[in-house]
Parts: structure tokens; sequence; C-alpha cells
């Protein structure tokens, strides 16, 4: 694999165990070993969450980077590029960077048969230990506690929303997945959570680890104004706040929870840095508006029941002329009834495209769950995204709005379409 391009190895890594989970620390661990790799960075954040890792990590780069930190992120999935998951002071990493990074996990793993998912994570851990970065900022792919990103020993947690979500491998409750998310806590390590109801499960694992708790609305909180908000724990204030770029209330409860964290990490907050760090945000199909052809186009990666009903929410509170037309499509993985519910009424038309391979529900199965939660309402089918994308748009008048969610795989689809046909 000497001379192979990133592509190649995509195209290695994609065939060999792209779909395949198998959670567990022991791979990690000794292949970690076996790299020499000990410390990415002089503060370690590891990030966990049901949803809102991704916008959280986003803040905690801006910040970071806004005071002259060199800081790292290592996250998933991305959206157009594979680069995108390991970023160096904001930019995605080179090619060439990657490459190196994965010849040698290649070289060092030996008869252990990694995963996808490992695979990059030891690489990104490579690529971080040849830089002297200030801030390591990791983001949990599944769960926590088995997750290969909790093989490095975090200086600082946080922990966003909790809820449903890959029950096969978490748990059915959110007292079952509190705890696979709990399992990123160390004992004496501070960890913030920004989930407003706190499983008792999670509280009872701080307990047990040893691990200093803050929640919000007990120990940091946040209040909404017209055109700002307001943060506050027991040691300082900030009034005044711009609200975020991203869209929809629960974004300044991770921004809350983002505060809290840099506060306990003991670095000096100028308000000034804060109001330019939260106006700088930016991060793709989180409620991301376009205009194309006359039409407002909505991107979204909502993929579960919590994060479809703050997209709902969003809809509703933003969207107040015209039909909305949902291109929609779900992984296997994904529950098909809490997420068409939790999107109930905010949707006026749904186009289902079918797409191959499998991965996906078809556009029947999708049909036939919402045929029993909304019996009237408008679905049409699709052969392809591309088909779906064209129906969207041939059928939606100028006061209606797109909408496409579900899954990052609609969001890039539907992004490299529009730069290919205007």
């Amino acid at each position: 694999m000497e001379n192979k391009s990133l592509p190649d190895w995509m195209t290695f890594l994609e065939q060999k165990n792209s779909k395949r989970i198998n959670l567990g620390l022991d791979r990690c661990k000794k292949v970690k070993e076996a790299l020499g790799i000990e410390g990415i960075g002089k503060e370690v954040i590891t990030v966990a969450g049901t949803n809102g890792k991704g916008s959280s990590i986003a803040l905690i780069e801006s910040f970071f980077l806004n005071n002259g930190y060199t800081v790292g992120a290592y996250t998933s999935p991305h959206l157009f590029r594979y680069n995108e998951r390991v970023r160096i002071d904001g930019q995605p990493v080179l090619d060439e960077r990657l490459t190196d990074a994965f010849r040698l996990v290649e070289e060092a793993r030996g008869d252990d048969d990694l995963t996808y998912f490992e695979f990059s994570t030891l690489a990104a851990f490579l690529i971080f230990q040849k830089y002297q970065l200030d801030i390591a900022v990791l983001e949990v792919g599944l769960g926590g506690r088995l997750d290969a990103v909790n093989s490095i020993d975090p200086d600082f947690c946080l922990i966003t929303s909790i809820d449903i979500d890959h029950q096969e491998y978490l748990g059915s409750t959110r007292e079952q997945i509190a705890i696979e998310k709990a399992g990123i806590m160390r004992k004496n390590i501070p960890c913030v959570c920004s989930d407003p109801a706190t499983p008792t499960s999670l509280l009872d694992t701080a307990h047990e680890v040893g691990c200093h708790l803050k929640l919000i609305g007990s120990d940091f909180h946040f209040k909404e104004n017209e055109g700002s908000w307001d943060w506050w724990d027991e040691n300082q204030s900030f009034e005044g706040l711009p609200m975020l770029p991203l869209k929809g209330a629960h974004q300044l409860r991770n921004a809350a929870g983002v505060l809290e964290l840099i506060a306990t990490m003991g670095c000096s907050i100028d308000i000034n840095v804060v109001k330019k760090s939260i106006t700088e945000l930016q991060l793709g199909g989180r409620f991301q508006e376009l205009f194309v052809r006359d039409r407002k186009i909505i991107l979204d990666v909502a993929h579960n029941a919590q994060s479809a009903s703050a997209l709902a929410q969003n809809l509703n509170d933003l969207v107040k002329v015209g039909k909305i037309y949902g291109i929609v499509i779900l992984r296997k993985s994904k529950d098909i009834k809490s997420f068409l519910n939790a999107l109930k009424g905010a949707i006026d038309v749904w186009i289902f495209p079918n797409l191959e391979g499998g991965e996906f529900y078809s556009s029947l199965a999708l049909e036939k769950e919402l045929r029993k939660i909304e019996k009237k309402t408008m679905s049409l089918s699709s052969n392809s995204l591309v088909g779906g994308f064209d129906l969207a748009l041939t059928r939606s008048n100028r006061e209606d709005v797109i909408v496409s969610c579900g899954s990052f795989k609609v969001v890039e689809k539907f992004v490299k379409y529009l730069d290919n046909t205007l």
C-alpha cells in the first residue's frame, strides 16, 4: 500500500469493513501501543452525545482558534470529503497526511482486523501526535464506553443530548444509552452535560467513577432574549450574546455547554472573543438554507427522532408560507416510526427516493409507515436521489420550501446535484 492515493485507501477501507460495527477497545489499544501513540495534545476534549456533537465541537474550535491556540478536531461522518474528519486549525488535512497515517496503521495492525472507524481513528491520532497541538477535540462515533475514540484518556469531557438511537448497540432506553455515553468519564476529570433532562444513570455513573460532573440548569444556565441570549454559572456571566448562525433553540443549550466547558478548563474568557466565535460559526447541513431557482432549500442531516423533532420545530417557526416538500432517506439502522412521527405535520409533500445497495429503507417501506401516521398526506416516490431532487424542483412553486433530511448522504448528494445542474 506504499503509493496508494487517498481514493485508493477509501476504496480499500470501504470494501474491507465500512459497514461493520464491532464495539470494543482492545484492538484499538493494541494497535495504538504498536504505533507508539501517547499524547495527541496538551489538552484532550472528548465529546459524546446523541445530537449536538458537531455544532458543539465547531464552537469549541472557533473559540480556541480565536484565542490563538493550535487546535485539532476529529469528527464524523463527513459531508463531501473524507479530509473533513481530521482538521488542524479549522482546515481539513492534506491527502498526504492521511495516506501516510493509513499506511502506518496498516503496517502496525498485523493480524488485528480493525473496523473502518477504528482504522480512521488511529490515523487521526497519528496525525495529531505529529503536531504540537494545544487542544485536541475528539467526537465519539457511537456510544462512548466502547468507542474507538475512548482508547485515549480525555482531560475534559462534554456530553450533549441523550436520546434513543442505535438501540441495537446502546440499549433501548435513555437510561441504558446514558451509561454508554458516560463511559468517556474518568476519575477526577471534569465533565459537562448540556442535556436538560439528565438521566439518573449518568449521574450514578459519574458518582461511581469519581468524575466532576457539571449540569445545565443547576451548575450553569442560559436564557434566550429577543435577538440575544445570556449565560452564567456561579463564577461569571455574559449578557447580550449574539444568536448562533445555527437555527434552533437546542443550539443555545449546546453553546451553553461549550461555554461551561471552557470555563471549567480554566481559560480566560473574553466576551468579545466569545461573540466573534459565535458569529463566525459555520457547520454545513444543520438547517442550512440555500436559494436555487427561486426556491428556498433547507439541508439538514437530522437522522433520528430527536433531531427530526428539532427540524420540525424549526420548520414550523421559520417557514410561514407555501408548502414544504420533504426529500427523505433513512438508513435501516434507524427507527423509521419515531423519525417520521417526529416530522408529522411539518411536511406537506413527502418524496421518498429509492437507493441501491440495501443500506436505506425503500420508498415503499417509508410510505407504508407514513400511512400509519398521516393517512391523507401526499407522498411521491422516485427511483433515485437525483429523481427525487428533480421531482421537488419541478413540482414546487416559488413560495414553497424544499427540505432534504434523514442522512448526511442526502445532503451531500443534493449539494452536488445543485452544483452540476446550475
